[in-house]
């Protein structure tokens, strides 16, 4: 894998920056990866759902219908004015949608997504890339409106050539947002290609001071160990 960039100005040609800086001085800024040249070199990453809801492109099966609507949650966990949405109907447990990117992007070794998700309650979010490395991922929504799920493909080879992602809610359940819209209609936003998935924090126990009882209030004594027969205390 690359590693490193060098810039040549004039190549072929020796400079004379001491005593023409006006010629022989150089800058440069704000190098970016895009899928390709043309008159407007654009990545297909990060996707936020901000333009016209007809530039987005889903590909629907077997239940699944995908589409990009007005936010219907917005705040703090999340300011956009449109998201994506899809409904799980009747039809195959595996239903879902395809978002067709409108180009490629690379995937390198080591990356993960992150999107922001929202549902009404807990559910399975499966997370698949399309049409070039092979890789799909599954994590938890835990119901509680917007949530930032990241989906950590540290175990896919790179490649390059991914031009779709394929997303299934509740995987192995057929949906019914026919005659249950509320647990079966989920929203989408902002996907987001990143080196990895956050560490969580550590859990600390909390401080045990016995100056409280279980579920109330107090002065307690300190904790005491009585010896039987069969048991001794430490020490």
């Amino acid at each position: 894998p690359s590693s490193a960039i060098t810039f040549i100005f004039d190549n072929g040609t020796a400079g004379q920056a001491d005593t023409d800086p006006g010629n022989w001085t150089f800058y440069v800024d704000d190098i970016e990866q895009v899928a390709s040249c043309g008159g407007a070199p654009t990545s297909v990453l990060p996707i936020d759902f901000e333009a016209s809801p007809t530039s987005y492109s889903f590909a629907d099966f077997d239940g699944g219908v995908g589409d990009v609507v007005a936010n219907p949650e917005v705040g703090a966990d999340n300011g956009s004015a449109q998201v994506a949405r899809m409904q799980k109907f009747a039809g195959a447990t595996f239903g879902g949608t395809t978002l067709d990117l409108g180009g490629t992007f690379d995937l390198p070794a080591g990356s993960a997504f992150t999107m922001n998700v929202r549902a009404t309650r807990a559910v399975p979010v499966l997370f698949k890339l399309e049409n070039g490395p092979v890789g799909e991922v599954e994590v938890n929504h835990g119901g509680t409106g917007w949530e930032e799920l990241c989906f950590d493909f540290d175990g896919v080879a790179a490649g390059n050539g991914t031009s779709a992602i394929t997303f299934i809610f509740d995987n192995g359940t057929a949906g019914a947002a026919a005659t249950d819209p509320d647990n079966w209609t989920f929203y989408f936003d902002d996907i987001e290609l990143v080196a990895d998935c956050p560490t969580p924090p550590a859990t600390m126990l909390p401080t045990l001071d016995f100056e409280s009882a279980a579920g109330g209030t107090g002065s307690q004594r300190p904790a005491r160990c009585r010896r039987s027969r069969t048991s001794s205390c430490p020490g």
